[in-house]
């Protein structure tokens, strides 16, 4: 989250928590794994690929990353949620 919320994307790696299903679906960057140590296969190959495709973002794309961030890695962004789950949890 941290690089989203310096307009940067991220390198993360197949099956993050939930987190590398919501880069590819919201291309915020690249994910690399799936191939559990074997180097020599074409999805390491693949991977390297996609991450020397990547280049510094313009000043659009950047603000697009740092607004995902904004929108669903700050306290502010779970705040209400949070709340009512201790609401929830005291009653």
């Amino acid at each position: 989250a941290e690089y989203l919320s310096a307009g940067l994307p991220v390198i993360i790696s197949e099956g993050l928590g939930d987190f590398s299903a919501l880069v590819k679906e919201e291309m915020l960057g690249v994910v690399v794994g799936g191939n559990e140590g074997n180097e020599d296969n074409a999805d390491s190959r693949g991977n390297a690929l996609d991450v020397g495709r990547l280049s510094r973002p313009v000043e659009d794309e950047r603000a697009r990353l740092m607004a995902i961030a904004r929108e669903r890695f700050t306290k502010e962004a779970h705040r209400e949620a949070y709340a009512r789950l201790l609401r929830e949890l005291s009653a």
